[in-house]
Formats: C-alpha cells, structure tokens, sequence
C-alpha cells in the first residue's frame, strides 16, 4: 500500500506541481521524437537518427522524467525511493505469475471469444517457439516500452496520486495521461483500433496495473514485467480482429477485481460497537 503522509508531510500538501511537471517533460520529449518521425515522412524534415531509433527513443520519455522530479520532489523518498520501487521483488511469487500470464491469458481468451462469435472453429492459439519466448519477453522489457514507461507511471505518478485519491480513481486520470501519451503513434505507425477504443480499453487496463501495485507495495518491477508480458503477448498472438473483444474483457476482469476489493474492504472495517 501506499503511504499518503509520505507525500503530505513534505512540502506542499498536493503534488500537483510535480505531476504537472512530470507529463510536460514526458510529453514533450516523446512527442518530439515521435511527431518528428511524421514530420519527416512527410518531407519537412531530415532526422539526426533512423525512424526505428527514434521511435525507441521516444518510449523512455515518463524514464526521463520520472528521474528529473524525482531528484527536484522529495516526496516518497526522492530519486532513492524511486530506484527502491523499481527493484523491490520481495513480493508473494504468486504475483509475479499473475503479471505474466494475466496478458496472455486475457489475450487468448479474447481471440477465442471473437472465433466463436463468429461462427469460426475456436483453436487456441499459442505463444509460439517457446525457445525464443524468454529472449523475446527481456528485449520487449528493456526496449519495447515497459523500462522507459513504468518508472515513470507506475513509479512516479500513480503513487502520488494515491496518497490524494482512491484506487478508482486514481486509475483513471493516470489512464487518460498514458492513453494520450501515445496518441502520435496513431500518425506514425499501424495501430489496429481506432484511439477512442484504445481509450476505452486502456483504463481498465490501468486499473489492473494499480491493483497489482496495491497488492505488492508499489513494486515497479512487478509493472514491468506485467507490462512486458501484455507488449510481448500483444506481438506474438493474432489478436487485432479480436480488438473489442479484448477490451470487452479488460472491463469484465477490472469490474471482478474492483468487486473484490470493494467487499474485501468492506470486511476490513470494524465492527461498530452496539
């Protein structure tokens, strides 16, 4: 769980200041590397590195600026703080088999969802050359965007706004920021949904990574292998027809989840006395 007097009791009772810092300094150097990827397909300008470096480049926009607030902010122990949640991995092994078949798991059942609805024979796909799987999850960890992202929205941003709000919602102002994070993406590369839907499946998404911070102490690691294991699944199933399906699923998942910590809480509380 998060601490809320870790940020209270340290300057201003509100962070918004830093937060607010922290998506102008991501957005910008993201989007910089990104739009000018466009910019330069377009013909109005020459790019100092590949379209491909770029474009890798421009991930580790929330990496950077998690690391410059975290050193101007000493909310939640600062930089150290930061650098302690990204290698805190003394958390129950059943989570890390959540963080890392949760994503294909979901992804397989909503292919298969999709298959049925459509009159189609269901065969469950797979991950394929299980000899490559490993090899291809650490190279999706360190340049694929879990690294340049969850320091930055798991580490920095949603603790923060923990210590302000609930869960709830919490989880959806930080899914709003990372869906529009990536909106240059729908210029510069193939996305297979449009963005609204991207939205949509997004915030529950969101959600369930804040569960899974809940649950492990604000364990950065545990977001990147959650995120990790959802972009390396996202490559290797055949999921794009099955994009409402799967976003149908995120919501049914993150409503169970919600269900459950709701009644669990609600177990939590005491008893009043007669």
């Amino acid at each position: 769980m998060f601490d809320s007097n870790a940020v209270n009791n340290q300057h201003s009772p509100l962070p918004w200041s830093s937060l607010l810092g922290f998506c102008a300094l991501a957005f910008a150097f993201t989007w910089t590397c990104w739009l000018s990827i466009g910019l330069a397909r377009a013909g109005w300008m020459q790019l100092p590195l590949s379209q491909e470096r770029l474009a890798t480049l421009g991930q580790f926009g929330p990496l950077i600026a998690a690391v410059v607030f975290s050193l101007r902010d000493g909310r939640l122990g600062g930089l150290r703080g930061l650098i302690g949640r990204c290698l805190h991995w003394r958390v129950h092994p059943l989570w890390f088999l959540v963080v890392l078949l949760l994503p294909p798991a979901c992804l397989i059942g909503a292919i298969c969802i999709h298959d049925w609805r459509h009159g189609k024979t269901i065969v469950l796909p797979t991950l394929g050359n299980s000899a490559t799987l490993l090899p291809h999850l650490l190279l999706t960890l360190f340049t694929g965007g879990p690294l340049g992202e969850e320091p930055g929205w798991r580490g920095f941003v949603l603790p923060r706004l923990r210590a302000i709000w609930h869960p709830i919602p919490a989880s959806l102002l930080l899914g709003v920021i990372w869906a529009l994070w990536h909106l240059p993406l729908w210029w510069i590369a193939d996305v297979p949904a449009p963005f609204w839907l991207y939205v949509v499946g997004v915030l529950p998404l969101t959600y369930l990574f804040t569960a899974v911070a809940e649950h492990t102490g604000g364990s950065v690691l545990l977001a990147l292998l959650f995120h990790a294991s959802l972009n390396t699944s996202l490559a290797r199933l055949p999921f794009q027809p099955a994009w409402v399906e799967w976003t149908a699923l995120l919501w049914v998942v993150a409503i169970a989840v919600g269900a459950f910590e709701l009644q669990k809480r609600r177990r939590e509380l005491p008893i009043p006395s007669p």
